[in-house]
């Protein structure tokens, strides 16, 4: 199997059964994620970087603002969901909404994003060793 290269705007499907998680996963929940593309990375840590002085130093430094790339990146991974609920109703798909999502599924729904689509595909393709006599 080939790698498949990272495209803004292409999406894929991500059961949560298919993440590995720490926690019981919910076999309905199945989201759409964009890939988070080098350029994507690269403009949202530009965007969420300052310039400050060193008090020590006096010399600027670059302080980027983890919290706000962090929430970018899930924001943007996240292009929808189905079975994911909010007081039983179907919850909408926003960042107010994805920041509830437990931390290791925002880690990991990230995390498979930064991957693209085919990380579990990949590894199914390999066959298993003949058997030695």
């Amino acid at each position: 199997m080939a790698r498949q290269l990272l495209r803004e705007g292409a999406t894929f499907e991500v059961a949560e059964t298919e993440l590995s998680l720490e926690i019981q996963t919910d076999p309905d929940a199945v989201y759409t994620l964009q890939p988070i593309t080098t350029e994507f990375a690269r403009a949202t840590y530009k965007r969420y970087t300052s310039k400050r002085p060193n008090p020590r130093t006096h010399t600027m430094e670059d302080v980027v603002d983890q919290i706000s790339v962090s929430n970018a990146f899930l924001d943007h991974a996240i292009v929808s969901w189905v079975g994911v609920v909010d007081g039983g109703k179907p919850a909408v798909c926003d960042l107010e909404h994805k920041l509830t999502l437990p931390t290791v599924v925002q880690a990991a729904l990230i995390e498979r994003a930064q991957v693209g689509g085919q990380a579990e595909k990949k590894a199914a393709s390999f066959r298993e060793p003949a058997a030695v006599v």
